[in-house]
């Protein structure tokens, strides 16, 4: 997951894991809500604003 502010050009990372902003993660919880797997998740973005987040699967962006 991806972060860009409003009236910026800049894409920070949003996904916090174990206390650290990251780019991307493979840990994934097991079976809840009936899907296989999830991915328990927390996000922090860098100042307040508006904000567009932007969620890939891999290399596959999810609109």
């Amino acid at each position: 997951m991806v972060a860009v502010k409003k009236g910026k050009n800049k894409v920070s990372p949003a996904l916090v894991v174990n206390g650290e902003k990251v780019w991307t993660t493979s840990f994934l919880g097991g079976p809840n809500n009936g899907a296989d797997a999830h991915l328990p998740s927390n996000m922090q973005l860098d100042e307040s604003g508006i904000w567009a987040l932007l969620v890939y699967l891999g290399d596959k962006y999810i609109p």
